[in-house]
C-alpha cells in the first residue's frame, strides 16, 4: 500500500486487512481499473481532525487497481466480511486475494493507488 496515505491517516496504527468489510467494487474498462472499497475494523487512535469535527466512526480505503488482467470473484451478499492479502507474482504482476465465508476475490493487476477517508458507521442494531 502506499506507506505515505496510510501512514498519514493511521500513523504507526497499521490498519488490519483482516476482517475488512467489502462494501463496493467497481468495474471500468477504462484502463482497465478495478475500485475495490472496504471499512478496516481499526480506527485510527488519532484521526485526523476534520474526521473528529464531522463525528466520523469508522475508515475505509479504496484502492484502484490499475491495468487489471483477471478477476475471480464467487459470491456476494450484504456483509462481505473478507481476509485481504496482496502478493506480487511473475510478470510484474500483484495478486490481491480477498477470503469470506460467503464473498471470494481474486484480481491480478500492475499497479494500485489508494485514498482512505472517514465516515459516520450506523451503530444502531
Amino acid at each position: 500500500m502506499n506507506p505515505k496515505t496510510i501512514c498519514g491517516i493511521f500513523g504507526n496504527d497499521e490498519p488490519s486487512l483482516k476482517h475488512a468489510l467489502l462494501k463496493r467494487i467497481n468495474f471500468n474498462n477504462n484502463g482497465p481499473v478495478v475500485d475495490i472499497f472496504f471499512e478496516v475494523e481499526n480506527y485510527p487512535s488519532i484521526p485526523p481532525i476534520k474526521w473528529m469535527q464531522q463525528g466520523y466512526n469508522a475508515a475505509q480505503i479504496c484502492m484502484k487497481l490499475i491495468e487489471v488482467s483477471s478477476v475471480k470473484l464467487t459470491g456476494w451478499g450484504r456483509n462481505n466480511v473478507v481476509n485481504i492479502e496482496l502478493a506480487k507474482i511473475e510478470d510484474n504482476l500483484i495478486y490481491l486475494k480477498a477470503e469470506g465465508a460467503g464473498c471470494n476475490i481474486e484480481i491480478a493487476f500492475k499497479w494500485f493507488d489508494v485514498r482512505v477517508t472517514g465516515y459516520l458507521k450506523d451503530t444502531v442494531k
